[in-house]
């Protein structure tokens, strides 16, 4: 356990340091955990909190993925599963509570996907730049942060895309460089099934 602390402390720190930087903020502005607020906001409340139900009532009441009668005349929700980036674990972290709590629990799953953004940035730069920890690790954080990241959290499905490209970028340059599909195969299929709507 030590020498994995000790071979992945870089990741680590920039994984911490991202999720530090999320609890300040949310303290500052009282979003749960330290307040009451939440950070639901615009297409988050009206589109996607709903689907997080709908997602706790197949896993805990029984409802059917692939169809809903209590939504309008009923509706395919095997389609928005896909959509919505429902098959993405993250998504699964509402399930840690009660179904009341759900928009609170979306503050985690924020989280979450911001500090996936900063390792997967990190094991970028890191690769290309092995010399520059200090620069990979700032750059991380403001890949983390940036100005897409901050004005659509509220498309929160879409956050698992910023966080698969660079990833996709590692496996374009090791199937230019050394041949090799299997990276590339797999970081595509994640992202296309993560949301394929933006993939």
């Amino acid at each position: 356990m030590k020498q994995f602390f000790k071979k992945y402390q870089n990741q680590i720190l920039v994984t911490l340091t991202t999720i530090f930087i999320v609890l300040i903020l949310y303290a500052i502005k009282g979003i749960y955990p330290f307040g009451n607020m939440t950070i639901i906001n615009g297409d988050m409340g009206q589109g996607y909190t709903p689907f997080y139900v709908f997602l706790y009532d197949i896993i805990y009441n029984g409802k059917s993925i692939f169809y809903d009668y209590t939504l309008g005349a009923g509706s395919n929700m095997f389609g928005g599963f896909i959509v919505d980036g429902l098959f993405n674990p993250t998504a699964y972290l509402v399930l840690l509570n009660t179904r009341e709590n759900i928009p609170y629990m979306l503050s985690y799953v924020l989280m979450a996907k911001i500090a996936f953004i900063a390792l997967s940035s990190y094991i970028l730069f890191n690769n290309i730049y092995k010399d520059n920890k200090f620069y990979n690790f700032l750059f991380s954080i403001m890949y983390a942060f940036s100005g897409f990241v901050l004005m659509y959290n509220t498309n929160i499905m879409w956050l698992d895309i910023v966080g698969l490209f660079p990833l996709l970028i590692l496996s374009l340059k090791s199937m230019f460089e050394k041949g090799k599909i299997h990276l590339y195969s797999i970081i595509l299929a994640l992202i296309l099934i993560y949301n394929y709507n933006l993939a």
